[in-house]
């Protein structure tokens, strides 16, 4: 009987003790580890920045070279070497491009996960069960974790800035391209055989042909 009596006495007993002691310590982001991190985003941040100062003078070097061929590119200039040239340099920018808007996603993941973590901290802070200790290294790791989001968010920003940038420099090589395209010479492309033993050459040859005598009819 008096076992039955003290049973109830030993649970109270031990919930109060689980009420007056400290909450267990909860899981806090490595400070160090968060610092480098920011250090790194830090440091990409201004690489970002440095490419698209590069993007934007290749921009004006791009609008230049366009404005100077089609005042005075020469039929016998333009090579399917040339062509070759020019649709790989636009399909380089391309896959540069799609490598970027894939960056921006990533980036974006990552500030979505920094603010679970975020809102995370500020419940443990909330409840207000946390040891002196824990409070300060939550605090702290707060801190950095908003000084990491603001980085990521102004990484975003960069890239999206070097992505138009890059869609301006595509938009002109894609021009540049198809001023090649018109005024290539037949007689180049021939040289090169590309058309030998192709039933269509006769065809395409005529339907040119046509075009020029309209032209020249209209002129005069």
């Amino acid at each position: 009987m008096s076992r039955r009596r003290d049973a109830p006495v030993a649970a109270l007993c031990l919930l109060a003790l689980v009420a007056l002691s400290p909450a267990v310590a909860i899981e806090v982001p490595d400070l160090r580890e968060i610092v480098r991190q920011n250090a790194e985003l830090a440091g990409l941040l201004d690489d970002i920045t440095q490419r698209q100062a590069r993007s934007d003078a290749r921009a004006g070097v791009g609008a230049e070279r366009l404005a100077d061929e089609e005042r005075n590119l020469d039929t016998r200039d333009v090579t399917p070497a040339l062509l070759r040239e020019a649709r790989l340099e636009l399909d380089t920018l391309r896959a540069r491009l799609t490598v970027l808007e894939g960056r921006v996603a990533q980036r974006r993941l990552s500030l979505a996960r920094l603010d679970v973590m975020l809102n995370s901290l500020a419940r443990e802070i909330e409840r207000g069960r946390l040891q002196t200790s824990e409070e300060l290294r939550i605090a702290a790791a707060q801190d950095l974790l908003t000084r990491q989001a603001r980085l990521t968010i102004d990484i975003i920003d960069a890239y999206e800035a070097l992505i138009s940038a890059a869609k301006r420099n595509d938009s002109l090589l894609e021009q540049r391209l198809r001023l090649l395209q018109s005024r290539i010479r037949l007689d180049s492309i021939a040289g090169q055989g590309l058309f030998d033993e192709d039933p269509r050459a006769p065809l395409l040859e005529s339907v040119i042909a046509n075009h020029l005598r309209r032209a020249i009819e209209i002129g005069n």
